[in-house]
Order: C-alpha cells, then structure tokens, then sequence
C-alpha cells in the first residue's frame, strides 16, 4: 500500500508545480504558441476547469476579480492526500 500511495502522491505533487508553473508563466510575457507553454496549459486545463466550475458555484455566478482556482487546486490535493494517508498508510 506504501508503494501506491507514494505514486499518487508523486502524480499529485507534480500536479501542484504544474499548476503553480502555470501561475507563474500567467504573469510572463511569454506566448501562447511557445511549446511548453501549450503543454502547460493543456495539462492543468481540467484541474483549473473543474475548480473554476466549483468556484462558480460557490460564488453563485457572480465574477471575481482574482482567479482563486489554483487555491482550490491547492486545497483540493491537499485534502486528497490526508485522506489518503488516512486510508492507505
């Protein structure tokens, strides 16, 4: 149990410095067609999608100014991992 709790903990912490690399190339002046860029964007597109979907929800449709969806990103694999410390370990 050890060994796939440690896969997905490996999955999800590179999950996070995707997102968080995402974050970062967001405020660069670099373009959309630069090859690590699109990767970048199209491997973080569901994670960032499903959290702009559950922010909608809790917000009620109203638009915010700031793009809180990495948080929850962030919140939402760390509550992953506790449970699955909790039920694996």
């Amino acid at each position: 149990m050890k060994i796939l709790y440690d896969l997905i903990n490996l999955f999800l912490t590179i999950v996070m410095y995707m997102v968080l690399a995402r974050c970062v190339v967001s405020f660069l002046p670099v373009y959309r067609d630069n090859k690590f860029v699109d990767l970048l964007y199209k491997c973080t597109n569901p994670v960032m999608s499903f959290a702009r979907k559950l922010m909608d929800k809790l917000t009620g449709g109203r638009y915010t100014r700031f793009d809180f969806s990495p948080m929850i990103v962030f919140a939402c694999i760390y509550i992953i991992r506790f449970i699955l410390r909790a039920l694996l370990l």
